[in-house]
């Protein structure tokens, strides 16, 4: 679920601003390739989201030395609950409460995907 909710994040870059804005992060400044914001209104613009080639939504926070993704960011520095920034996202990427992604069927077990992308290599 986690990766389908960065996956949908990383689609629609202003719901990761809107997220941001929610728990209080400041400046706020998102470009093309990355947004980059501060934890308060004192700080300068040392926290970083690569929007490319970053499908874990990856927070680089120079300032701490901390790269985690962007769930246990938050999670951590608001200090609140990793089912609450769920339901924020949720509810900012327009989802239901009891929303889940839906399962792949693999045809005979996978077995022909694990034979094709060792082929490709």
């Amino acid at each position: 679920m986690f990766k389908e909710l960065k996956t949908m994040l990383l689609d629609q870059t202003y719901s990761i601003v809107s997220l941001l804005e929610f728990y209080g992060f400041e400046h706020i400044n998102p470009k093309t390739k990355e947004i980059r914001f501060s934890r308060d209104a004192d700080g300068g613009q040392n926290i970083s989201i690569r929007l490319e080639d970053n499908p874990s939504l990856i927070v680089h926070d120079f300032a701490r030395g901390v790269s985690t993704d962007i769930f246990a960011y938050i999670v951590k520095e608001k200090d609140v609950k990793l089912g609450d920034v769920l339901h924020k996202v949720k509810e900012l990427l327009k989802l239901e409460e009891d929303w889940t992604p839906k399962k792949r069927i693999e045809l005979f077990e996978g077995i022909y995907n694990r034979i094709a992308s060792k082929t490709s290599r």
